[in-house]
């Protein structure tokens, strides 16, 4: 049971940090843009994420990413070895899985216009009129607009989600012994306070 809440708590985590990025970015100074720049950013955006696709695009990335997780997840030895004793333990993962999902899209769509004006921001700091109306021009094109739409499919490429998945399996175990080895640490501290 200590396993399913070092999941649960591994996958919380990123979620929390998502969920904060609001307030950290009104904590951030942002040096002054070219309007410029920022009119070109805007028009980039305008052709790589469309308003009317926004809700598309995030399912298409966070839907395959959610399964390749629950795959992670569910081949972890830990969990195999819970999974094993429990036969529930497997249509518990998938329930808990099944409503982050949902609640990491909802939040992510809630999020988007305000990323998408950090995006605009962040291209208009970093790339010269001349270069963001070059990309826009691009994206504008039959294969610009064919590498926008096969993004997703290619992230969720086998070979792709098999690499993703080896690095959170051996995320979650490295983070499980430093856990482990860290609260070690904290009791031994707490013993000499108690003392």
């Amino acid at each position: 049971m200590k396993q399913l809440a070092f999941f649960a708590l591994a996958f919380a985590v990123p979620l929390s940090a998502h969920a904060q990025t609001a307030e950290v970015s009104q904590s951030v100074e942002v040096p002054a843009i070219d309007p410029a720049r920022l009119a070109a950013a805007d028009a980039l955006l305008d052709v790589m994420m469309p308003p009317e696709r926004l809700d598309a695009l995030v399912d298409g990335m966070l839907r395959p990413m959610m399964a390749n997780m629950r795959g992670a997840i569910s081949e972890s030895p830990d969990f195999q070895r819970m999974a094993k004793d429990s036969p529930e333990m497997s249509a518990k993962l998938d329930r808990y899985l099944s409503a982050q999902l949902e609640r990491t899209i909802a939040m992510t769509r809630e999020a988007m216009p305000e990323m998408i004006e950090a995006m605009k921001q962040a291209y208009a700091r970093n790339f010269s009129v001349d270069e963001l109306n070059e990309m826009a021009a691009f994206f504008g094109t039959p294969t610009g607009q064919a590498y926008i739409e096969r993004m997703p499919q290619v992230m969720a490429d086998p070979a792709i989600l098999a690499v993703q998945r080896n690095m959170m399996q051996r995320a979650m175990a490295e983070a499980q012994q430093s856990l482990g080895e860290f609260m070690q640490d904290l009791s031994a501290e707490g013993a000499k306070t108690a003392e």
